[in-house]
């Protein structure tokens, strides 16, 4: 993989030093500092599944595996903690029939020093918590990378155990004693939606080697957190694997940020991959939530929620009705990736991210993100990096994902955009997909692809910020305008007010952009100055497709009028474009929705075209992908992201270079 992704990157500089443009310095660093998967020809992500043959079969307690990847069984010298809800806090723990009634109550037992205990919670049985009763504050961790702290499941059956409360368990760092190993596996946690909380809180920082893996969290504010605070050493070596999030959406009262995954002050080894995410940041609709509703009916005395399972129409005396806010906002995202890496860019791979409130991921401290599908976000995913080192090499990766179906993140804030790199020293974009973004009317789609290169502390005579970005055979496709009054939707988009020249390569990417109107602006130049966009930017043999490519036009110059594709040659903004018609749409109307009745139900007759934007056939298949993935089940490919990264690549071939 190596020497082929040398060949590569060698042909493109070469190219580039054909063209008379420097080689591009992410390029150069790419080479040795990162690894593009090719999405057809399969993907080095390790499964880590849970075995489906027990560790210990009278009790049915099941494999973990570490950071490492590597398969964990309890051993002669391991504690065990058994959690029933028919249990009692007196009880020791130490066996089934001497169980714990609580989890907080098996934390207790386990202590605060480093420990090979196994605190496993009941299979099929649910685990609630009063509002007056302490959190499940967890003080202990493990020894060794071989000898985690595990908390996870016994029993038989298939049934997850059930922590249905506010807050689903809490684990916090110490400021004097770095804590290790600890693995959280196999367990569902619930709320109902509109009441906040979190589901696992990582807090304080100062641990390394944790293991969030085959959960299914649903319904809180926030499902993930791992947050450094105050003067903690920060996290390390954290990963977030093969679990279900689903519903996060704010809590009661207005202004609350829900997020799916929130990650702060995590210096290293970040890394959240295989996971399915579906409602990310609000719940129903876009615009208003679910207002008007009830969520539940508090108790005026004990401040206990009433348990029903649907949203209650009117309360009885004596209680409170809870309302619903959830709306979308800009502010809620699936992964919301905060400043803190210091030793590289998270690696985000293989997750499937959908209906995420405005991004599927903002990371600002820079991804690795390779066989990601985006679909009905506001913005599928974005890679900063205030926080990397320039001069470490770092590079962010943007390789061979799908973003599909854009959404307006509300009626009063349009999105529907695709990938962006913003401030992102050392940024590579490879073989993307940004397709059928079109969902509705409403959705604007402005902006497919973007670079954003500005400093914002940069001061007039000294040295700027490296900001080197490279956009590799991506593809744009379906990009359209609606008779909204959204105007021209613009496939790329350039913004470089303090970048060193030419540090932005533009390369073999194929942009379709079909158009109502009679014209379509490919490629705009936004800046604070007027400074042309060739001084910025070099743009190779990139391909531009319209119904009449005699339509197609640029904006080189901010406020400048826009120029034809002749007039964009002849003025040497780039070598070899091609404008073009669009190919057949047969077989190009490819969605989440298409894929649940090609590939999941075998309907390869339908009409694909008329079917792509089908809310039954979305949802159907995110409620089976979630069935899917169970740690008790073997694995079902069709239900990962790489089978549908193949799924798209089928009708989307990686430009020729």
């Amino acid at each position: 993989m190596k020497s082929s992704l040398k060949n590569l990157f060698g042909a493109i500089i070469a190219v580039a030093c054909i063209a008379n443009f420097p080689a591009n310095a992410a390029i150069v660093k790419a080479t040795a500092s990162t690894s593009i998967i090719n999405a057809v020809g399969g993907t080095t992500i390790t499964s880590v599944n849970v075995s489906v043959s027990p560790c210990i079969a009278a009790t049915k307690i099941y494999a973990v595996y570490n950071y490492a990847g590597a398969k964990i069984c309890p051993t002669a010298a391991t504690r065990f903690f058994y959690v029933s809800a028919s249990g009692n806090d007196t009880n020791s723990g130490l066996s089934p029939t001497l169980a714990k009634k609580t989890l907080r109550g098996a934390f207790l037992a386990a202590g605060t020093a480093p420990t090979n205990t196994w605190i496993v919670l009941k299979r099929g049985e649910v685990f609630e918590r009063h509002p007056a009763d302490p959190i499940p504050l967890l003080n202990a961790s493990g020894i060794s990378a071989s000898q985690p702290l595990v908390i996870t499941a016994y029993g038989d059956g298939m049934e997850r155990p059930m922590l249905s409360t506010d807050l689903g368990m809490e684990i916090r760092g110490s400021a004097s004693v770095k804590k290790t190993d600890v693995i959280i596996s196999g367990l569902h946690i619930y709320r109902k939606v509109g009441l906040g909380g979190t589901g696992i809180k990582f807090l304080n920082g100062n641990m390394e080697r944790i293991v969030i893996s085959d959960n299914r969290i649903d319904g809180y504010s926030n499902a993930i957190i791992v947050q450094q605070i105050g003067t903690h050493a920060s996290y390390e070596n954290v990963a977030i694997r093969n679990n279900v999030l689903l519903n996060t959406a704010s809590g009661v009262g207005p202004g609350g940020h829900a997020n799916t995954i929130y990650a702060f002050g995590i210096k290293k080894g970040l890394v959240i991959e295989n996971n399915l995410m579906d409602f990310g940041g609000y719940y129903g609709d876009r615009t208003v939530g679910i207002p008007d509703k009830i969520v539940s009916c508090k108790d005026n005395v004990t401040n206990v929620y009433s348990k029903e399972v649907d949203y209650p129409t009117s309360c009885p005396a004596g209680t409170t009705p809870v309302m619903m806010d959830s709306y979308a906002t800009i502010f809620n995202h699936h992964l919301y990736l905060q400043y803190g890496v210091e030793s590289g860019p998270a690696v985000v791979r293989n997750n499937i991210v959908s209906r995420g409130s405005s991004h599927g991921m903002q990371a600002r401290s820079g991804a690795d993100a390779q066989l990601n599908v985006f679909s009905r976000n506001g913005l599928a995913a974005f890679v900063g990096g205030d926080d990397l080192d320039p001069e470490q090499g770092y590079v962010s990766v943007l390789a061979n994902n799908v973003a599909v179906e854009g959404e307006n993140i509300n009626d009063t804030t349009p999105r529907g955009f695709g990938f962006t790199a913003n401030s992102a020293p050392n940024s590579i974009l490879y073989a993307n997909m940004v397709v059928n973004m079109n969902k509705s009317h409403t959705a604007s789609n402005k902006i497919a692809y973007e670079v954003v290169c500005v400093d914002p502390e940069y001061v007039a005579g000294t040295l700027r910020r490296p900001c080197t970005t490279s956009l590799l055979r991506n593809i744009a496709y379906g990009w359209r305008d609606h008779s909204n009054g959204n105007g021209n939707p613009l496939l790329f988009k350039v913004r470089a007010d303090q970048t060193d020249p030419k540090s932005i390569v533009i390369m073999a990417n194929d942009f379709e952009g079909s158009a109502l109107g009679t014209s379509k602006t490919m490629v705009t130049f936004q800046n604070d100055s007027a400074v042309s966009l060739g001084d910025k930017v070099s743009f190779i043999a990139n391909t531009y497709r319209l119904e009449n490519p005699a339509n197609i036009n640029f904006r080189p110059v901010t406020g400048s009028a826009a120029i034809s594709m002749e007039s964009w040659q002849q003025q040497n903004f780039e070598l070899n474009p091609k404008g073009v018609t669009p190919e057949s749409a047969q077989n190009k109307c490819r969605t989440l929705a298409t894929y649940y009745d090609d590939a999941i139900l075998g309907n390869l007759a339908n009409d694909n075209c008329a079917i792509m934007h089908d809310d039954a056939l979305y949802n159907a298949f995110m409620q089976a992908a979630a069935e899917a993935k169970h740690p008790l089940k073997a694995k079902n490919m069709k239900f990962e992201a790489i089978s549908i990264i193949r799924y798209f690549r089928e009708a989307f071939p990686v430009p020729n270079l």
